[in-house]
């Protein structure tokens, strides 16, 4: 029993930041249900540290951790049965998190506006290094970059030597991306309550 017990969540997305997100939101009792593509699956599949040091798609610990209580499912949203299940997912969803690249949802035909006419009390929650607008849009970023870019690494001891002999600092772990988790985490609570009061979705 948990206060998300009943919500629907759809993961869309690698690595860190909508993982733990879907992983917070599971552990308030939330059905989390993550998609990865055939083949490779997650990108955090190949990240250890791994039992016993043996890397493998099921040993590693990063993976493992990231994705406790939660469904899953093999499936590649870019194809034309993979769009039709994402769709028929979606209809029975009440709150998606994803990482994708900025332009790729509209680029397979599941931009917002597809989603809402499927259902219009989903939440869409995008999760990307430099938002959805502006001149970074479509930039890449690494953990590091958003640390450096968002502040952390400022903080941390010996910024005031950073110069070509000092590199930036990196701040231990991944706290940028751990920290963008917990941001989209809240944002899913701000549109369930939002949805509580207008029955509308929202992204």
């Amino acid at each position: 029993m948990g206060p998300l017990d009943g919500v629907k969540v759809l993961e869309w997305g690698d690595v860190v930041t909508a993982p733990y997100c879907g992983k917070l939101l599971a552990d308030l009792g939330a059905e989390v249900i993550k998609i990865e593509l055939p083949g490779h699956g997650d990108k955090s599949r190949s990240i250890g540290p791994f039992f016993k040091d043996i890397p493998g798609l099921n040993r590693s610990g990063l993976f493992l951790y990231l994705n406790t209580n939660k469904l899953g499912v093999t499936l590649d949203p870019s194809t034309e049965s993979g769009r039709e299940i994402f769709l028929d997912l979606i209809s029975k969803t009440d709150v998606v998190l994803e990482n994708q690249p900025v332009d790729y949802r509209d680029s397979i035909g599941l931009s917002y506006d597809t989603l809402r006419k499927t259902n219009p009390g989903v939440i869409l929650v995008s999760i990307s290094p430099f938002g959805e607008t502006g001149p970074y849009r479509n930039y890449q970023a690494t953990d590091f970059i958003i640390s450096q870019m968002g502040g952390p690494g400022y903080l941390q001891p010996g910024r005031e030597e950073a110069s070509v002999d000092h590199p930036p600092v990196r701040p231990g772990g991944r706290q940028g991306d751990f920290s963008t988790a917990l941001a989209a985490a809240g944002s899913v609570m701000h549109g369930l309550f939002q949805r509580q009061k207008t029955s509308e979705g929202c992204h």
